[in-house]
């Protein structure tokens, strides 16, 4: 007997219609879920810290927040470091080889200590420096082998003037408004009799201390330079009348009465401000800027001239890298952002270190400008002027390595004066020493 198959059984029409639509459901649903397989993972950047030496109170701490937005890859890692401290711990750390940062803010007297260390940085033409950029004799106090190496990207400059209390000027009887005031100041002897007759009917000093004199002297234009050894440098006889001269006029307001003895950016300078214990503050831009931060209560009260005689600039910052740097492409484009006309601009309307870069000097951002903490002086213009007159320093930069630790040690006689009384000619024979070592 021969066994027979069963016949295979066909589904319904009812089954085959639900096995469809369960099929389509199922595809339907597959098609809205991830896929099974990872995601392709793309590597991101390794992120750049550089590490970069500044001094408190410098202004570039907004800045660098700006860039560190621009720039995500990159991490800067601001260190504060003593302005005295600098360069000693600079040599310190190349000598260890470690602890150098990738870029340092240096102003023109610590450029010239570095000069003897030139193969510890990185010339900064190779990385494409722009010389037109910056103003002649600014970029020239960091320039080695005749305009070839560049030590360091000038970050801006300080043009000097007299921020002047014009409620205690109109009060004392003395020129208040601007423009008679600025008519009326011809040279430094009619500001010692304003200071004189201030003393006289306020008992107001004129200045907060006779630092500040000294070093509007000392970094006073002259049209008769100080005389220039065969090689056209500023020789050692040159070097201390300069010097010699600025004292001399800073001793002379301190025995007339006319300063206060109140260091600047400190405490007391801030209180005397409020309590109106001074009315000039004769000093680069910079330091008005500190003004208003350390003495807020004093808004509108100041408006702002020109200095005496012939201008007055402080020579200001620059940004080197150091060529132990890891980076150093990296930290010469932070450097290069920085000290742009753009970010200089911004740098001073934040802090007031004013820009090194001429093409900004006829912007009506930075000539028009006017400030409401100085009575809506046109300080744009005052200091714009300033500069435009200026015709370089009159110690060249080749000296002033010589020079630095002299005049650091007539400033600390000026401290003494004030703060001990001591006697002006036994402290000036002990600072002459020091200069004359150098």
């Amino acid at each position: 007997m021969i066994a027979r198959k069963a016949a295979a059984r066909l589904p319904s029409p009812m089954a085959l219609t639900m096995w469809m639509t369960l099929m389509t459901l199922t595809a339907l649903l597959n098609s809205c879920m991830p896929q099974a397989s990872l995601p392709e993972l793309k590597s991101r950047p390794e992120q750049k810290t550089l590490s970069i030496w500044l001094w408190q109170g410098n202004g570039m701490e907004k800045l660098i927040e700006d860039y560190s937005q621009l720039r995500p890859d990159i991490d800067v890692e601001t260190v504060y470091v003593r302005y005295e401290d600098v360069v000693p711990k600079l040599l310190s750390s190349f000598a260890s080889r470690s602890g150098a940062p990738d870029l340092v803010l240096l102003d023109a007297d610590q450029i010239g200590e570095a000069e003897a260390f030139r193969g510890y940085f990185h010339n900064l033409y190779d990385f494409g420096a722009d010389r037109n950029r910056y103003l002649d004799w600014k970029r020239e106090q960091a320039e080695l082998d005749e305009g070839r190496f560049l030590f360091g990207l000038p970050a801006d400059i300080g043009p000097v003037a007299i921020a002047y209390r014009h409620d205690l000027f109109a009060e004392a009887g003395l020129p208040s408004g601007r423009e008679e005031a600025a008519e009326a100041l011809s040279d430094w002897e009619t500001l010692e009799q304003w200071g004189l007759k201030l003393r006289q009917e306020l008992d107001v000093a004129l200045v907060d201390n006779v630092t500040s004199v000294y070093t509007a002297s000392l970094h006073e234009y002259s049209t008769q330079p100080a005389s220039r050894s065969g090689s056209g440098e500023t020789d050692k006889d040159g070097r201390l009348a300069l010097i010699r001269k600025a004292w001399d006029r800073a001793v002379r307001f301190h025995n007339l009465g006319l300063s206060a003895g109140l260091p600047s950016r400190t405490p007391d300078w801030a209180r005397g401000a409020v309590e109106g214990r001074y009315a000039a503050v004769i000093g680069p831009s910079w330091l008005h800027g500190a003004m208003k931060t350390n003495a807020p209560a004093t808004f509108g009260k100041w408006d702002m001239i020109r200095t005496p005689e012939g201008p007055s600039i402080m020579d200001g910052t620059f940004l080197a890298v150091p060529a132990t740097s890891r980076y150093p492409e990296e930290a010469y484009a932070l450097a290069d952002w920085l000290t742009s006309p753009d970010r200089q601009l911004d740098g001073f309307l934040q802090s007031g270190n004013f820009p090194s870069t001429p093409r900004l000097y006829g912007s009506p951002e930075l000539s028009g400008l006017q400030d409401p903490f100085f009575n809506n002086a046109p300080t744009g213009q005052i200091y714009t002027s300033a500069v435009l007159h200026y015709r370089g320093p009159a110690i060249r930069t080749e000296q002033r390595v010589r020079t630095i630790e002299g005049d650091a040690a007539v400033r600390e006689a000026l401290r003494r004066l004030e703060s001990e009384n001591a006697d002006p000619e036994r402290l000036w024979a002990e600072a002459e020493k020091q200069i004359a070592g150098h």
